[in-house]
């Protein structure tokens, strides 16, 4: 194999400046091998004999028209190929000589990465040689020396170069190497041209490469019925396509495939998933592999058999030797959270893991962490991840996303059981799933009172699974339950089946009220949809009178006394190791024997609450730990107030003023000014929810004026007039001065 004529020419110069020596080592090529190219390049015809080559080397021009043939039929053989060249050319190259030439450019099945190479020495050398020249700002000269290459084992060098200065088959190479980096319209528009380019220039194996990359931004966007053209009109090079090129186009296809089979011809994906995973299996070693199993794991996932697509990817996990690449966590996330393994999904640094990634890889990790937070029956963060995303997926156009966040929201208000909202966002994804068949017969399922018939598709398993669970809702009976929760542990969707229960948790709630197993977590058992016949603890701050409830009834301690503020603490902390330390200074400072206060304010707050020992522990060690499930109208106040300003941010000025509407009722009348235990140790607190109130108000009259709602006018102004926040200017009838 010869050296490239760029790298030669370089090289003689680079050596010329700063010497034999020190080039042969930069290039790690033998110094007598320069002085050879030197001795040579002064010759009579230095260009013929600048070039070190082996016997019986292939001369250019017939590697260009050995490439152009496959370039123009994609499924031409080598003896179709060894007849041409005889019969056009003149010349007898054997069958070895042209998989020779064709594994070079990254065009037969040897080469596992489509139009990459394994690498060669001579070709590693002009890689380094295009870097020391991209080093150097000379970018130009380093296009020429990447476009003179045969085929690169990497595209990432690729992206430092401007893609006017490449050719045709390197832009598409380029475009391989940031498809996980570009807003999925633009690389659809760009795989589109570059696709079309290819077809113009009849390079058609190029173009196949330059689909795939289509196709998948293609599913991102939801577009079924333009993959179907594109499959269509590829569908002819498939049988005798190089199995690395077939299955990389095959893969991304078969997303769409199953979202919407209706569109797509059957015989394109008999028997695709198990000649998929033999030609992964039968694969010989190397780093080639990784990608490989990505896929297939990929193309299980979206079938359904969980299990089997979280065995490929812990294979590729273990043999992945690059611990930076997060995008395959990304899939491995999503897998564990279907399976309903949030324990060891939570282990992870989510936050480590999301930074730089893209957009895409972005919105499924926020949706896993945001599903297994829900499961784990943390509500608050799980709402906030989702509706921070939500609008990103909007803003990108990614409807698949924007399918699967109206889902868990669905779910969210499920665990609320709030039925009404519920069927909204079950609406909502079920009209974000127009181009997703399977998707909408799923959430055809939940919409319609109807039970149906049986959908005995193999392939639909989120669908067997739902229809599985509405029989046991429809007859309560324990063996039909049982028989949907063996079908999702067996299939590894444990998670869907979480979030199908809060969808209608009929017959959950039936169990636990006759005291019989569920097989469910407790965590997720500890949701309030299934602890409705049970009356939780309700604590009233942003009232007239503070106060606290134990279902309907009211407990009777007064609101002054010094245990209700230690009682309000323990509230706003609960769940949490409460240092001991901390409680004695903000509370007992000034007595004389604080330790003994404290043990003789819990034996209170105990006995008024009709509380177990173990729910309220002290304890030397781990400090103070109070074990209940309680709402407070402060942090419903506050977490109204986040939700209103994201919607607020994300361009949703209604649902905001919802949730501003909403924070004004809760803000009754403040008693901040009088409240003693926030001057004892929640100043901070009390300062940030009068400067929310605030900003509430102004909001609320602003937006009343622009309407004309005069009657929302007057409240805000004499309440903000009884509070004492609004300006004399206010009060004259300037709706932006308080």
């Amino acid at each position: 194999m010869r050296y490239p004529e760029e790298f030669c020419k370089k090289v003689i110069e680079q050596a010329k400046n700063q010497g034999i020596k020190p080039t042969a080592r930069l290039f790690r090529i033998a110094p007598n091998t320069i002085r050879n190219w030197i001795k040579l390049s002064k010759g009579e015809n230095p260009e013929d004999s600048l070039y070190h080559r082996p016997r019986n080397r292939i001369k250019p021009e017939i590697e260009t028209y050995v490439i152009s043939l496959k370039e123009k039929s994609p499924t031409i053989t080598f003896r179709v190929i060894q007849s041409v060249l005889k019969k056009e050319r003149n010349i007898m190259l054997s069958l070895e000589g042209i998989r020779g030439i064709l594994r070079r450019f990254g065009m037969t099945g040897d080469c596992y990465y489509p139009l990459r190479n394994q690498g060669t020495p001579e070709i590693e050398r002009g890689i380094k040689f295009a870097e020391s020249l991209i080093s150097m700002s000379r970018i130009e000269e380093a296009a020429k020396i990447l476009n003179s290459l045969p085929a690169l084992p990497d595209f990432t060098i690729l992206e430092k170069i401007p893609t006017q200065m490449l050719t045709t088959r390197r832009q598409v190479e380029q475009l391989g190497a940031i498809v996980d980096k570009l807003p999925k319209k633009e690389l659809l528009e760009r795989a589109k041209e570059l696709r079309k380019k290819c077809e113009e220039e009849k390079r058609l194996y190029t173009a196949i490469f330059a689909a795939a990359i289509e196709v998948n931004a293609l599913n991102f966007r939801g577009f079924p019925r333009k993959v179907e053209l594109i499959l269509k009109k590829y569908t002819r090079f498939l049988d005798n396509l190089p199995p690395p090129m077939k299955y990389l186009f095959l893969s991304e296809c078969y997303i769409s495939f199953i979202r919407k089979p209706s569109l797509f011809p059957q015989e394109a994906f008999r028997n695709f998933l198990r000649n998929f995973e033999n030609f992964c299996k039968n694969m010989p070693p190397g780093d080639h592999r990784i990608m490989w199993y990505y896929y297939l794991s990929g193309a299980f996932h979206i079938s359904g058999n969980i299990n089997k697509a979280l065995y490929w990817m812990e294979k590729l996990l273990c043999e992945n030797l690059k611990k930076d690449e997060k995008k395959y966590l990304t899939q491995y996330f999503a897998l564990l959270g279907l399976k309903g393994d949030y324990e060891k999904l939570m282990e992870f640094d989510f936050d480590a893991i999301i930074k730089n990634q893209p957009i895409s890889g972005l919105l499924r990790l926020s949706l896993v962490k945001a599903n297994a937070l829900l499961a784990m029956g943390n509500l608050k963060d799980s709402l906030y991840i989702v509706l921070n995303h939500f609008y990103d997926a909007q803003k990108e156009h990614l409807v698949s996303y924007m399918q699967r966040f109206s889902f868990f929201l669905a779910c969210y208000y499920g665990s609320l059981n709030q039925v009404n909202k519920v069927k909204q966002y079950l609406k909502k994804a079920y009209y974000y799933s127009r181009h997703f068949e399977h998707l909408r017969k799923f959430y055809e399922m939940f919409l319609q009172p109807g039970l149906g018939e049986y959908p005995g598709n193999s392939a639909d398993v989120e669908i067997q699974l739902a229809y599985l669970y509405r029989r046991a809702c429809k007859t309560l009976k324990r063996r039909d339950y049982l028989r949907a929760y063996n079908f999702a542990k067996r299939r590894g969707l444990m998670g869907l089946f979480h979030r199908i229960v809060l969808l209608r948790p009929d017959i959950v709630v039936k169990f636990i009220k006759e005291r019989k197993q569920t097989y469910l977590p407790e965590k997720f058992l500890s949701l309030p949809v299934f602890k409705e016949a049970t009356p939780g603890w309700r604590i009233f701050l942003l009232r007239n009178k503070e106060s606290v409830f134990y279902g309907d009834k009211k407990i009777s301690i007064a609101a002054s006394s010094k245990d209700f503020h230690l009682l309000v603490y323990l509230f706003l902390n609960r769940k949490k190791n409460i240092n001991r330390d901390t409680l004695l200074e903000l509370f007992y400072k000034n007595t004389t024997a604080p330790d003994k206060c404290l043990i003789k304010a819990f034996s209170r707050i105990r006995a008024k609450l009709g509380l177990p020992k173990g729910v309220l522990t002290l304890r030397k060690t781990l400090g103070v730990f109070f074990n209940v499930e309680a709402r407070m109208d402060l942090e419903e106040f506050e977490e109204r107030f986040k939700i209103g300003k994201i919607f607020e941010r994300a361009g949703e000025t209604n649902r905001a003023i919802v949730e501003y509407q909403e924070c004004f009722k809760l803000y009754k009348k403040s008693p901040f000014d009088w409240m003693g235990y926030y001057y004892n140790f929640a100043e901070d607190r009390r300062a940030l929810v009068r400067s929310m109130y605030q900003e509430i108000c102004m909001k609320l009259l602003v937006w009343a004026k622009e309407k004309g709602d005069y009657k929302w006018v007057n409240r805000i102004r004499m309440k903000l007039k009884i509070e004492g926040l609004m300006s004399q200017e206010g009060q004259k009838g300037d709706a932006t001065n308080f």
